[in-house]
């Protein structure tokens, strides 16, 4: 039986992975994909525990992949203030998630742009009524942040919960999103 931290990073590893290390306007991101056939594995956002980032060893952006490429925009977009373009769900390495997990991911891919959802809202929808607690340990999973929007899943008293690169990004993805979408609840 594979332990849950393990099967965590259970994703192909060593050569079938390319990494795009890459700056936005809140910091360096990096982007670990499969090439063929082309899936994002992992996405690092700014803030997230790893400080030894380091520049692209490609250091050629046409050696990468063009979806690779695309998704680097989207991301540097999303990180200008611009409401992120959808990314084709085949683009997903779902692997290292279960079904239950992958689930309340794709609730959460399908919160508008400018709005939050409460955990227990997500689990509901995801068809796990007062799984609140679960909604929140899939989402500290979520490999694909941003393109499955995490940090748009608040508490139910209006409190920000947890998120992988801190609160602080959280709150200011959240109220980012808000001023953009002329949603200004938070």
């Amino acid at each position: 039986m594979i332990r849950p931290e393990t099967r965590r990073h259970a994703f192909p590893t060593g050569r079938d992975l390319r990494r795009l290390w890459f700056k936005t306007a809140w910091g360096q991101c990096r982007l670990v994909y499969r090439p063929e056939p082309f899936a994002v594995c992992r996405i690092t956002l700014p803030g997230t525990g790893r400080r030894n980032l380091m520049p692209d060893p490609v250091g050629r952006e046409e050696a990468h992949h063009p979806s690779a490429l695309q998704i680097k925009m989207i991301l540097t977009a999303f990180f200008n203030g611009q409401k992120p373009e959808t990314v084709p769900e085949a683009w997903l390495s779902w692997e290292p998630l279960t079904p239950k997990e992958r689930a309340v991911l794709e609730v959460v891919r399908h919160i508008p742009y400018g709005e939050t959802r409460a955990y227990g809202e997500v689990a509901e929808k995801a068809g796990f009524p007062r799984g609140a607690r679960f909604a929140g340990n899939a989402l500290n999973k979520n490999p694909f942040p941003v393109i499955v929007p995490c940090h748009r899943v608040i508490r139910a008293d209006g409190s920000l919960g947890g998120f992988g690169s801190g609160c602080e990004i959280k709150q200011k993805m959240i109220a980012m999103e808000a001023a953009t979408s002329g949603n200004s609840h938070f």
